[in-house]
């Protein structure tokens, strides 16, 4: 057993605050359990500035003075991270990893060969939460080129296309703009990536 994994163990634990933070956020109850584990763990929020989608740390502490809703980040059959979100407070952006070595939340989607439409990209945790936990959402900024391989995807907006389309397809080349490379890239990126025109409507 892994480090991570015996620290979830040791300090997860199931409680009713765990089914109301899901269905408060919109989120499908049964998706979400059957995606895998979830509980509620005490500890601390610490501000972390990195490369990474979130902004704070979270340190287990069975003491701990905060509450959060935990689930383990799984990539490649192994438990490599704990995402965590904070339950009390007045705005959702207090939320974070453990290790920081997860790079995407149901990242296995991503290289599933079975899937016959898009991919969703999830632009927050309630997004992700809300497609049942079948879309997927990156941890990590540096992890974004990894959804090239994951086909067609569908994003909510032009604005999250246009960023999408640099970070997963321009920025990793590290060439001019004028290559063909470049060029390349940006065909292939923009018949890959699909907007969702009725929540972009909405």
């Amino acid at each position: 057993m892994s480090e991570i994994e015996k620290l979830y163990q040791q300090n997860a634990y199931d409680s009713l605050s765990v089914d109301d933070w899901i269905e408060r956020h919109g989120g499908d109850l049964a998706a979400v359990r059957a995606f895998g584990p979830i509980a509620e763990m005490r500890g601390r929020f610490m501000p972390y500035k990195r490369s990474h989608i979130y902004q704070y740390q979270f340190v287990p502490d069975a003491t701990g003075t905060q509450r959060a809703i935990v689930m383990p980040v799984v990539e490649d059959g192994a438990m490599v991270d704990i995402v965590a979100w904070r339950i009390s407070q007045a705005k959702l952006d207090v939320w974070g990893c453990v290790t920081h070595k997860g790079r995407f939340l149901n990242r296995a989607a991503i290289f599933d060969q079975s899937r016959t439409g898009p991919l969703e990209i999830c632009e927050s945790w309630w997004h992700w939460l809300r497609t049942g936990c079948k879309g997927v959402m990156a941890l990590r900024v540096e992890a974004i080129p990894e959804l090239r391989n994951a086909g067609d995807v569908l994003v909510d907006n032009s604005s999250i296309a246009l960023r999408l389309l640099y970070e997963a397809y321009l920025w990793p080349l590290n060439v001019d703009p004028d290559s063909d490379a470049w060029k390349a890239a940006k065909i292939e990126g923009k018949k890959r990536i699909w907007i969702d025109d009725d929540r972009a409507a909405a």
